[in-house]
C-alpha cells in the first residue's frame, strides 16, 4: 500500500501540475465568448422585436373586408415593399403576415395561399394550418418555436428554421406576423463557432421552453428546475458536465453555457493521465497481491492466537471471522435501534410540548435546535396528519391482542415517501388510534397548492401499502416560526373535525373545505323514541333513528354535526334505560363502546347497529316488567308526556293492551282518582303555567293542553280553579315591566 500510494501521489501531482492552470484559463477564456455570443443574440432578438414594432405601426390598412379574400393588394405591396426595406439581416429567411379570416398570406416573396404557405412551403407536424387559423383569431402572447419543427425535415427546402411569432394582445390588431430565422446564419451572425470545443449553448424563454439548443442531450439536464436565488446569474453541476446560467433583463429568457466538468474527454492530455494512473495502481494492486501471498502463513498464526480452537484449525479461518464481524454488525444494529427508539421517543415528547406550552420554547430552544434543525431551519413549515381509518370490522388483532398493521410500518412508508419530495426536510410521529403527524420543512419558494398535490401523492401510496384501511390526510397552512406549531396542529385538528360524513374527500384541506349546515333533528324526536321504546313499539323505535341518521348522512354534515346528532340520540336512550332501572354496569358499558365508536370516527353502520342493540335490549326490559300487569310508573309518564292529545278511554286500553273497564278499574284503584279527573288535573296544571308566563290568547291556549273546544276548557278550567282563564291570567299573569 505504501508503494501504490507514493506511484499515485507523484502521477498525481504531474497531473494536476500539467492540467488545472489549461483549465482554469480555457474556462475562463470560454465564459468571455459565451458573454459575447448572449450578448449578439440579445442584441438579434431586440433587432427583430423592434422590426416587428415598427412594422405594426406601418399607415397601411391591408386587412380590407370587401376586398379579395379581405387583403387590399395596393396597400399590401406597400407594406411588404417597406416591410423589405427594413430588413437588412442576413439571418432572416421571411417575414409573414396573415389576418383574421383571410385565406391570402404576405411574405417577402409575394402574396400565397394560406393553407399553402403552412402545408407545404412552411409545413409542421405539429402546427398545422387549423392551428395557425384558430392562432389568428385569438389573444396571443409572443411565442418561439424551436427549430426542431420547421427543420430539415420540414417543407422549407431543408432549412433549419426558428420561427418567432409576434404578440398581438397589446394593438387588438387583427394583424398577425411571423419571422422565420435561418438558424445556421443567426450562429454564423452571433460568432457560435467561437465556443470552446465540448461546450454547448442552450436558450429557454421566459415559461423554461427549449427554444435554441446547440446540444441535442438537453433533456436530462433537469432546466425547468432552475432556480435564481438572487441576481440574474446562477450555476449547477449534473453528472459531468457544469450550466452556467445567465437570466437575460431584457426579455427574461435564460442562456445556459453547458461545459464538461474540467474538460473531461474534450483533452486527450487528460485520458493519458488518467491511463498512466490506472496502471501504476494497477501494477501497485498486484504487488500487493505477491506480498499478501508471501505473508498468509503468519496470518494463519495470528488468527489462532485470536480465537480459533486447535480442533477447527483446518476449518476456513476467514468464515469465523466472518461470522464474528456479522454477529457485530446485529450487536450494533440492535443498539442503534434502540437509540433511534429513544430519539423518536425524546423528539415526540418535546413535540407535544411545543403544541402545548408556548413557554416552553425559552426553556428548550437547545432541545429545539438539535432534534428539529432540518425541520425548521428552512424558510417555512407546515404539518400534515394521515389518518388510517379501518373499514367495517377491520379492526381485527391477532390472538396476543396486536394488531394487523403495525404503527411502525406506517411510520417508514410515510418517512420514506415525505424524503421523496423536493425541498422538503420531514420528521414522523404516530399520535394514536392509527393516526399520524409530520412536521416538514421547506428549503425553496414552494407553493401550497404544489405542496396538497404531494401530500395527495403520499396518502395514495398509504392508500396502496395498507389496502384494508381508508387514508386520510390533512395539511396546515405554512408558518415561519416554530412558536406557530399549536397553531399549525389546531389547523390539522380542524381539517378532521370538519370533514364530511360520507368521506367523499380523504384529502383534506381547510381552505376549500364546503361546510353543509342541513342537520336534521326533529324537535320531538326524544318523546316519540321514549313513547316508543317504552310502548314496546321496536319497529318503529328503530325507524325513527335509522331516519334521523341517514337524513344527516344523505346531507352529508360535518363529522363534528354527526357526533352532535348520534350523542343526542345515545343521550336519550340512556335516559330510558335510567328510568327502566338499568344496572349501572350496563350503561357504563354502553357509554364505553360509544365514546370508541364516535371517537374513532366509527362508520354509520356500526353506530347505526349499536342503537339497534341497545334498543333491542330495552325493548326485552320493557316486555318483560309489563308481562301480565299494567306499569303505573309507565301509565303516568304516558299521560304526562301526552296530554296534549285527544286521549280518552279506549286509546288508553288500546295502548295498554286491556279494555276500557279494566284501564278504568287499575287506574282508580292504583292512584284512588279516576282517569278523566286526573287527566284535567294534568292539563290545568300546563295550562295555569302558560297563563301566567306566556302571551299565548286564551282561546289557543285549550288547544294546546288538550281540548278541542275552547268553550269546554272554560267550563272545565271554571270548574277545577273556580274562575275563568281571562279572570286567572289577570290575576296571576306576569306584570308588564314599570316605566321609569
Amino acid at each position: 500500500m505504501v508503494i501504490i500510494s507514493v506511484m499515485f501521489a507523484s502521477n498525481y501531482y504531474i497531473y494536476k501540475s500539467s492540467m488545472d492552470a489549461m483549465f482554469e484559463q480555457a474556462e475562463a477564456n470560454n465564459r468571455l465568448v459565451v458573454k459575447g455570443i448572449i450578448q449578439s443574440f440579445e442584441e438579434s432578438f431586440r433587432e427583430i422585436n423592434d422590426m416587428i414594432y415598427t412594422v405594426g405601426t406601418l399607415p397601411y390598412r391591408v386587412y380590407d373586408s370587401e376586398g379579395y379574400s379581405n387583403i387590399n393588394m395596393n396597400s399590401a405591396f406597400l407594406l411588404m415593399r417597406n416591410v423589405r426595406q427594413l430588413i437588412s439581416q442576413d439571418y432572416i429567411y421571411d417575414f409573414i403576415i396573415f389576418y383574421k379570416n383571410s385565406d391570402l398570406v404576405l411574405t417577402l416573396e409575394g402574396t400565397e395561399s394560406f393553407n399553402s404557405i403552412f402545408s407545404k412551403k412552411y409545413k409542421s407536424g405539429k402546427y398545422a394550418p387549423e392551428f395557425w387559423k384558430n392562432f389568428s383569431v385569438t389573444s396571443h402572447p409572443m411565442k418561439i418555436i424551436p427549430s426542431g419543427y420547421y427543420g430539415n425535415s420540414g417543407g422549407s427546402s431543408g432549412k433549419n428554421l426558428l420561427a418567432i411569432v409576434a404578440s398581438n394582445q397589446m394593438s387588438g390588431s387583427v394583424q398577425n406576423i411571423v419571422v422565420f430565422v435561418d438558424l445556421p446564419k443567426l450562429y454564423n451572425e452571433v460568432n457560435k463557432q467561437s465556443m470552446m470545443r465540448g461546450t454547448a449553448l442552450i436558450i429557454l424563454d421566459r415559461d423554461k421552453n427549449v427554444i435554441v439548443s446547440t446540444d441535442e442531450d438537453y433533456k436530462s439536464a433537469g432546466l425547468e428546475s432552475i432556480f435564481f436565488d438572487s441576481g440574474n446569474e446562477t450555476v449547477f453541476q449534473k453528472g459531468k458536465y457544469n450550466y452556467y446560467c445567465t437570466r437575460s433583463e431584457y426579455n427574461s429568457f435564460i442562456y445556459i453555457n453547458k461545459v464538461p466538468y474540467r474538460y473531461e474527454g474534450a483533452i486527450p492530455t487528460v485520458k493519458v493521465n488518467r491511463m498512466i494512473l490506472l496502471l501504476t495502481t494497477a501494477a501497485g494492486i498486484f504487488i500487493s497481491l505477491l506480498l499478501s501471498m508471501y505473508i498468509y502463513s503468519p496470518v494463519r498464526k495470528l488468527v489462532g492466537l485470536v480465537g480459533v480452537k486447535d480442533g477447527e484449525k483446518r476449518q476456513n479461518h476467514y468464515k469465523h471471522i466472518y461470522n464474528s464481524i456479522e454477529k457485530m454488525q446485529q450487536e450494533n444494529k440492535l443498539i442503534s435501534n434502540k437509540m433511534d427508539g429513544v430519539k423518536e421517543e425524546v423528539m415526540r415528547s418535546i413535540f407535544f410540548k411545543m403544541i402545548d406550552d408556548i413557554t416552553f420554547y425559552k426553556d428548550m430552544k437547545d432541545q429545539i435546535d438539535t432534534y428539529f434543525k432540518a425541520v425548521f431551519s428552512g424558510k417555512q413549515f407546515f404539518m400534515a396528519a394521515f389518518d388510517l381509518e379501518s373499514g367495517p370490522g377491520a379492526f381485527k388483532t391477532l390472538q396476543d391482542g396486536a394488531l394487523l398493521t403495525q404503527p411502525d410500518e406506517v411510520t417508514a412508508k410515510i418517512r420514506q415517501a415525505m424524503d421523496q419530495i423536493e425541498h422538503t426536510s420531514a420528521v414522523v410521529f404516530y399520535l394514536e388510534n392509527m393516526q399520524f403527524i409530520t412536521i416538514a420543512g421547506i428549503d425553496g419558494q414552494v407553493r401550497r397548492d404544489a405542496m396538497l398535490k404531494n401530500i395527495g401523492a403520499v396518502k395514495e401510496q398509504l392508500q396502496s401499502a395498507f389496502p384494508d384501511y381508508i387514508v386520510f390526510a390533512a395539511a396546515s397552512r405554512f408558518y415561519t416560526d416554530v412558536k406557530d406549531c399549536k397553531e399549525a396542529f389546531e389547523d390539522i385538528r380542524m381539517c378532521f373535525t370538519y370533514r364530511d360524513v360520507k368521506h367523499t374527500n380523504t384529502l383534506i384541506d381547510l381552505e376549500k373545505n364546503e361546510f353543509s349546515y342541513d342537520i336534521y333533528m326533529p324537535l320531538d324526536f326524544d318523546e316519540k323514541l321514549s313513547n316508543y321504546i317504552l310502548s314496546g313499539n321496536t319497529g318503529e323505535s328503530l325507524r325513527v333513528i335509522r331516519q334521523v341518521i341517514n337524513t344527516n348522512v344523505e346531507n352529508n354534515i360535518s363529522y363534528i354535526k354527526f357526533q352532535y346528532i348520534i350523542n343526542n340520540i345515545f343521550n336519550t336512550l340512556v335516559s330510558i334505560l335510567v328510568y327502566l332501572k338499568a344496572d349501572r354496569e350496563e350503561i357504563r358499558g354502553n357509554e364505553k363502546e360509544f365514546r370508541r365508536l364516535a371517537d374513532s370516527y366509527g362508520h354509520c353502520e356500526e353506530i347505526t347497529g349499536f342503537f339497534e342493540d341497545m334498543v333491542g335490549k330495552m325493548a326485552e326490559k320493557v316486555r318483560v316488567g309489563n308481562s301480565g300487569k299494567l306499569n303505573k310508573d309507565f301509565v303516568l309518564q304516558y299521560i304526562h308526556l301526552h296530554y296534549a292529545e285527544n286521549l280518552y278511554l279506549d286509546k288508553m286500553a288500546e295502548i295498554f293492551n286491556t279494555t276500557p273497564k279494566y284501564f278504568s278499574n287499575f287506574f282508580k284503584k292504583a292512584f284512588g282518582i279516576n282517569f278523566v279527573e286526573y287527566l284535567n288535573k294534568v292539563r290545568m296544571s300546563h295550562a295555569k303555567e302558560l297563563l301566567k308566563n306566556s302571551d299565548i290568547p286564551v282561546g289557543e291556549i285549550g288547544g294546546k293542553v288538550g281540548y278541542l273546544a275552547s268553550s269546554t276548557f272554560a267550563s272545565t278550567f271554571r270548574k277545577y280553579c273556580g274562575i275563568t282563564p281571562s279572570e286567572f291570567r289577570k290575576e296571576y299573569g306576569k306584570k308588564p315591566a314599570a316605566r321609569t
